[in-house]
């Protein structure tokens, strides 16, 4: 019986947001644990914050101004990646413009 684990494996955590677990699955060889627990930290930690700012509001509440802000922050990361990609796109481009004038001078 072989005791490694095959990587197409499937395997449950469970994530705790706001006091209730959420079950969710895996395949190991996405190794997205991680993400997701950091994921659980973020979303717990801004929880946190708006509900010390907000106390009069209900935890639904708490959840959408998470929601937006993670998402939020998701887009604007989106973006910059964008632009980072055009950007070394542009430098390979002026690269390959340069080596073909000092080849054709």
């Amino acid at each position: 019986m072989n005791n490694i684990p095959d990587e197409n494996e499937k395997f449950r955590i469970n994530l705790k947001i706001a006091g209730k677990r959420y079950p969710m699955w895996c395949l190991r060889k996405e190794k997205v644990e991680k993400i997701h627990r950091d994921a659980e930290q973020s979303i717990n930690d801004k929880l946190l914050r708006y509900g010390a700012r907000y106390p009069k509001k209900d935890i639904y509440d708490h959840m959408v101004m998470s929601a937006i802000h993670i998402s939020s922050e998701n887009e604007s990361r989106k973006k910059n990646q964008d632009k980072s990609e055009v950007f070394e796109t542009l430098q390979k481009l002026a690269s390959e413009i340069d080596e073909f004038l000092k080849e054709n001078n």
